[in-house]
């Protein structure tokens, strides 16, 4: 047995998983409906002759999510369909310096879907490019579908001229910032969620003193949750300032 057939399957997750990451839970803002849609669509029951798709944005605006919410749907309508996840960080994590393993690759290219997150990890990686590049034809000449996730635009990328024009092919969609109204809106349903009535004063005190992303109100909400069953009192704009030292 070859040092590459103990390639651990870690590396490919099966669908599904991280069952909390669906599209119904998706917190959808004005700066991600296209990208939501698009992953939607990837996800389908119908083919949409689109052979890839291209999310771009900040840290923490939820591409993890989508990616991973793609996988989910494909596993309850498309079982039949192979799906990978890949996360790119651990892919490299895995390589010597000069090799990525030739099973890794042949995992991939063999599957019918494969979800790239943290794309950003392939620059100054130019094997790893080539190897991105040949699992993107391979899947693309039997039919396939690949979805990216980065922090940049395809065209920001420092990646070998071919790959660029590989995750120019199909569907790019960028992912913005929560606008205030989204903000308010998912600060409002997260509180809801955890059993926390947060008034809109309370919500549009909030949004104008975090970051504009998902984990900074989802951390923002458990500190008010857990502050307000210490003290025994509904969240108010006072508690509010109280609990985040405001």
């Amino acid at each position: 047995m070859s040092p590459e057939s103990n390639i651990p399957r870690q590396l490919i997750l099966n669908f599904p998983t991280q069952r909390e990451f669906t599209f119904s839970n998706f917190s959808v803002s004005k700066g991600s409906l296209t990208a939501y849609a698009s992953a939607q669509k990837i996800a389908g029951t119908e083919s949409t002759g689109v052979s890839s798709l291209f999310l771009h944005g900040a840290k923490n605006l939820g591409k993890t999510h989508l990616l991973i919410a793609i996988g989910n749907e494909l596993a309850v309508h498309s079982p039949e369909k192979n799906t990978c996840y890949v996360d790119v960080g651990t892919l490299l994590n895995s390589a010597s310096d000069t090799h990525i393993p030739n099973a890794k690759i042949a995992l991939l290219a063999e599957a019918d879907v494969v979800l790239f997150d943290a794309l950003d990890g392939i620059e100054n990686h130019p094997i790893l490019q080539e190897n991105l590049y040949h699992v993107y034809n391979s899947l693309a000449e039997k039919g396939g579908t690949t979805v990216f996730s980065s922090r940049s635009h395809p065209r920001d990328l420092r990646v070998a001229d071919y790959l660029e024009s590989r995750f120019l092919w199909g569907m790019t969609a960028d992912i913005q910032p929560f606008d205030p109204e989204s903000m308010e809106q998912v600060i409002i349903k997260l509180g809801h969620d955890a059993g926390l009535v947060i008034p809109p004063a309370g919500a549009h005190y909030i949004i104008n003193r975090i970051d504009r992303n998902f984990s900074a109100m989802k951390k923002t909400v458990d500190i008010l949750n857990e502050y307000s069953f210490r003290k025994k009192c509904k969240v108010t704009v006072p508690l509010i300032k109280e609990a985040l030292n405001l």
